[in-house]
């Protein structure tokens, strides 16, 4: 079920300076001409196959969108996101509290079904700063006008997307698939790539999704992506809350794969306060 502010215009007011476009959001925008190989199914997600699109769950109740979009703490992330729009073309707000996450997961849950919210066992802790909070703790994203962001989740994991406002393509390439020697080399392929040769990254299993003003053409605003992919997201005046999940021993091995690569190619995620570094160790990962 959809609610009324699904699909609608962002409010806030933008930054009157806009940049150009990049590149990549222009053969973003122009990739696919629908939606290409992502299904309706959670389970092939969990499984490393293909991203799953989905509608809001169908027990939700017409107020559920708006409580969550309400939330104080989440008003108050937009209102900060908005400030911090005038020196970045992304940003993102963490609620990786023990109290902040509780209070946004709440409300998540009560929109999309129990199989978005599944996940590994990490230590119980009566610290509410502890790393093991922001593992599954959600993120609220916003961009400018034109922007566009390459990379990997940030714990490595399988990871929901709501899309509350604004527009986004979004395509997914399989790791493994991308050429060169270290994370950092596969990361960098994008934005020297010709609209073929992204496209051709997409027909070998990957996949690409579009939303306009919140919704995809048939009415979707939640995409599902599996451990093991890359994503190329573009994004104008966009919205959106992730948050991560877990699946079985074959997803828990992508995210090792993953993070370990991310880890080599990027020393700077070791920093204590990321909460990556203790949650790889806690992985057996090497440091």
């Amino acid at each position: 079920m959809d609610s009324s502010k699904l699909g609608r215009q962002v409010e806030e007011t933008q930054p009157e300076v806009e940049e150009p476009k990049p590149p990549l959001c222009s053969i973003m925008e122009e990739l696919f001409s629908e939606n290409f190989n992502v299904g309706a199914s959670i389970f092939e997600t969990k499984g490393g196959v293909r991203a799953a699109l989905l509608g809001l769950g169908s027990g939700t109740d017409a107020g559920a969108f708006d409580r969550l979009v309400d939330l104080p703490l989440v008003k108050r992330a937009k209102a900060n996101i908005l400030k911090q729009l005038r020196n970045s073309d992304t940003c993102v707000v963490n609620f990786e509290t023990k109290d902040s996450a509780r209070k946004v997961l709440q409300k998540l849950q009560s929109l999309a079904s129990p199989e978005l919210f599944t996940r590994m066992l990490l230590p119980r802790t009566n610290d509410h700063n502890h790393w093991s909070f922001k593992v599954y703790g959600p993120q609220l994203w916003g961009s400018k006008t034109s922007a566009v962001s390459v990379g990997w989740s940030r714990m490595g994991l399988m990871e929901a997307y709501l899309i509350l406002e604004g527009d986004a393509h979004m395509a997914g390439i399989q790791t493994d698939k991308i050429p060169g020697e270290t994370f950092k080399d596969r990361r960098n392929i994008p934005y020297r790539s010709t609209i073929d040769n992204i496209r051709g990254f997409e027909q070998d299993r990957g996949f690409y999704v579009a939303f306009k003003d919140g919704k995809t053409a048939d009415g979707k605003s939640i995409v599902v992506v599996p451990s093991g992919f890359m994503t190329i997201t573009s994004m104008s005046n966009c919205r959106f809350i992730k948050w991560a999940l877990s699946s079985d021993d074959n997803d828990l091995a992508r995210v090792k794969w993953t993070l370990q690569g991310m880890m080599d190619s990027y020393p700077e995620l070791k920093t204590d306060k990321l909460g990556i570094a203790a949650f790889a160790t806690y992985l057996e990962l090497r440091l």
